[in-house]
C-alpha cells in the first residue's frame, strides 16, 4: 500500500471468524447477538441434537467466539482454522460435530461468494481496501497534528456480515462488516479518530 515503515494499516479477511459465524448461522445457534448474520443465504444444517445438546452447543460456540476475539494473531498471517479435524474442540463434542460437518460447506460458500463478486467486476471489500491505501488519511491526521505520525500498527479485519457495523477489538484492531469496508468514506470516518489516537 506504500505506507512509510514508521506506520502500517493492514487489512485481512479472518477465515477463523468467518467460519465461526458460518457454524452459528448454519446450525441456527444463538450467539454474538451484536454480530449480524452472514450476508448471503446460509443453508440450514440439521443436527441430530437433543434440546440439551443444542443448548450445550450454543454455550460451546459462544466460548469459541470469545476465544477467537481474545486471541487474534499479531502478524500479517491469517489466523489458523483448526480444520478439518478440529482437534482443539475434542472436549466440546457438540461444537466439534458442527465444525467437522460444516467445514467443506463453509469453504464452498466463501469461494462461491468471492467468484460472484469477481464475475460482477466488483471484487470484495478487501480488494477495495487494498486499493485505498491509508497514506491520504494519515497525511490528513499529520496535518491536523502539525507533526509526523508516531510509529504505529493498526489492523482491520473484514467479515462478510450484513449491515454497516464495526467492533473495536483492541486499541490497534478493528473488526468491520464487509458492507462498511466497501464504503470507503464511512470507513475513513471510523478509522480517523482511531488512527489519530495512535499517531
Amino acid at each position: 500500500m506504500g505506507e512509510p515503515e514508521r506506520w502500517r494499516v493492514s487489512f485481512a479477511e479472518p477465515v477463523d471468524l468467518f467460519f465461526a459465524l458460518y457454524v452459528r448461522d448454519a446450525a441456527r445457534l444463538p450467539g454474538a447477538p451484536d454480530v449480524p448474520p452472514l450476508d448471503g443465504h446460509v443453508p440450514a444444517w440439521r443436527a441430530a441434537w437433543t434440546p440439551g445438546q443444542r443448548a450445550t452447543a450454543a454455550r460451546q460456540w459462544q466460548r469459541w467466539w470469545e476465544h477467537l476475539l481474545d486471541h487474534r494473531p499479531d502478524g500479517e498471517g491469517a489466523a489458523p482454522v483448526d480444520g478439518p479435524g478440529f482437534h482443539a474442540s475434542v472436549r466440546t463434542p457438540e461444537l466439534r460435530t458442527a465444525q467437522v460437518a460444516l467445514y467443506p460447506a463453509a469453504l464452498h460458500w466463501r469461494d462461491a461468494r468471492a467468484a460472484e463478486a469477481e464475475a460482477r467486476g466488483t471484487g470484495t471489500a478487501l480488494t477495495a481496501l487494498h486499493g485505498l491505501g491509508m497514506r491520504p488519511l494519515v497525511k490528513e491526521i499529520e496535518a491536523r497534528l502539525g507533526r509526523p505520525a508516531e510509529p504505529f500498527r493498526y489492523r482491520v479485519e473484514v467479515i462478510p456480515t450484513r449491515g454497516k457495523r464495526y467492533w473495536d477489538l483492541a486499541v490497534d484492531r478493528l473488526l468491520v462488516s464487509e458492507e462498511l469496508g466497501a464504503d470507503l468514506d464511512s470507513l475513513a470516518d471510523v478509522l480517523r479518530p482511531r488512527l489519530a489516537a495512535l499517531a
